[in-house]
This record gives structure tokens, C-alpha cells and sequence, in this order.
């Protein structure tokens, strides 16, 4: 395990927790009153799912972690674009939100330019 992979892993559970709890207290919103209260245990199970996962891919000595699929993608490279995506997402929102934009723009701008940043990191990460 190094230490890009433990600062991945650190980027990816705020990031995945914020969306996880935004997206799935939105969705249940119409149909349960405390609709947060499903989100948040959920965002923290699928938060931390996702910085095990990029420990696993990216610190992982195990030659199937770094073995190509047939369509020339590695999970490493996966864990990759998502620390990419994660670190952007979140440096979007705590500026947008930080200089006086309206959170749920912030929340919007983060996920496209991490989306961004995400694919770039992924394929710089698989060439």
C-alpha cells in the first residue's frame, strides 16, 4: 500500500458519502418524511464500500488487479478515475460553496467537472 493510494482512498469516501446521501435523500424524499435519515447510513456503507475499493485496486500487489480486461481496462485504473473524480467533485463544491454559490449549483458544477477529471484520470491511468 502506498501513500497516492491512501490519498485517493481519503478523497473518494467524503466525495462518494456526499453524493450518495444527497442522490438517495432526494429519491425518497416524496415517499418517506425523514428521508435523510435513510440517506446518511447509506452514503457512510457506500462512502467507505468505495475508499476500501480504491485501497484494494490501487494498493494491491496482486497481478489480477493490474491484468487488463479484454477491452484494455484495469480496476486499478477504475480506482484511478475515481480519486480523480472525487478529489475534483469536492474541491468544485467546497469552493462553489465557499464563495457564495448556491450549494446545489456547487453540487452540479462539482459532479460534471468531476466527471471530467475522472474519465482523464481513468485513461491517463490505462493507456
Amino acid at each position: 500500500m502506498n501513500l497516492r493510494a491512501v490519498g485517493l482512498a481519503i478523497g473518494v469516501v467524503p466525495a462518494v458519502f456526499v453524493l450518495v446521501t444527497v442522490v438517495v435523500t432526494e429519491v425518497l424524499a416524496s415517499t418517506i418524511e425523514f428521508s435523510l435519515l435513510v440517506g446518511l447510513p447509506v452514503g457512510v456503507i457506500v462512502g467507505v464500500l468505495a475508499g476500501i475499493f480504491v485501497l484494494w485496486a490501487r494498493g494491491s500487489s496482486d497481478p489480477a488487479v493490474s491484468e487488463r480486461a479484454p477491452s484494455g481496462w484495469t480496476w486499478a485504473g477504475v480506482a484511478t478515475g475515481l480519486g480523480w473524480f472525487a478529489v475534483a467533485f469536492l474541491v468544485v463544491l467546497v469552493v462553489g460553496v465557499g464563495g457564495g454559490v448556491r450549494p446545489t449549483v456547487s453540487l452540479e458544477a462539482g459532479v460534471v467537472v468531476g466527471i471530467v477529471f475522472g474519465a482523464l484520470g481513468w485513461f491517463r491511468f490505462d493507456r
